[in-house]
């Protein structure tokens, strides 16, 4: 359900959304900022102990959200900030603690590389800045 919400929350703030009134575009973000309470942190805080498959699929969600905004000429700048979001969380969460490589996998196994050579230049500006692709398949 994140990418869904995130991409309606992402139409509501570039005011994409007509005739949604103002206690249902609070309560859309207060929905958007519950989901990532499990997954933001500082840096020294253990990320919330999740199968490895959550990752991955909450990282091509984000995605996914960014997508179909870009693919649809609508606005990118928030769906943008959401995927690089996600992709910092993700990336915390393999670095905050020694994985295994079959962990690692399992992330990997919910990410599409389709979505992320998509995402490469207009998310993270090249393939080398994409901190996702650099941490899981480089």
């Amino acid at each position: 359900m994140a990418g869904i919400l995130w991409r309606l929350n992402s139409a509501a703030v570039a005011g994409e959304l007509k005739g949604i009134d103002e206690p249902s575009r609070s309560r859309l973000h207060r929905v958007v900022t519950a989901i990532w309470k499990p997954f933001d942190g500082s840096p020294k805080k253990q990320p919330v102990d999740l199968d490895p498959h959550y990752y991955g699929a909450f990282y091509t969600q984000a995605l996914v959200a960014w997508l179909c905004a870009w693919r649809a000429g609508m606005a990118t700048e928030e769906p943008i900030e959401v995927v690089q979001r996600a992709g910092r969380a993700v990336v915390r969460w393999k670095s905050t603690t020694s994985r295994n490589k079959h962990d690692v996998q399992r992330v990997c196994e919910r990410m599409h590389l389709e979505y992320l050579a998509l995402s490469h230049e207009p998310v993270w500006g090249s393939r080398e800045k994409d901190i996702v692709w650099k941490a899981f398949f480089a």
